[in-house]
């Protein structure tokens, strides 16, 4: 995942594709967040700036990524209880960029 170039992107997923969007200010209703997964679809919203209109860092856009991947994958997975637990699901994304982050392809 090259995120560098902050451009739409799509991941393989068994078969299928799950759509990366990056957005100013990712929504859901009035509440801005730093990202989102669209409910029964593989598609991903991320935030490029926080919530005082300031550019997020690198690393804090592919914690997003990561943290909206999890919930893809859980919910794929019917773990829909693991999906709802945000620490876990953002423990997981930390593990994954901390241990991936630095490569070029994340």
């Amino acid at each position: 995942i090259k995120i560098y170039n902050m451009k739409d992107f799509n991941i393989p997923f068994f078969g299928d594709e799950i759509e990366v969007h990056f957005v100013d200010n990712a929504k859901i209703g009035q509440q801005k967040v730093l990202g989102y997964c669209v409910p029964g679809a593989n598609i991903i919203y991320v935030s490029l700036k926080n919530f005082d209109g300031r550019k997020l860092k690198p690393i804090q856009i592919k914690t997003t990524i990561a943290h909206e991947l999890m919930h893809v994958f859980l919910n794929s997975g019917e773990y829909y209880d693991c999906s709802q637990n945000e620490q876990l699901v953002e423990w997981l994304a930390k593990c994954i960029v901390n241990t991936y982050g630095d490569s070029e392809t994340f």
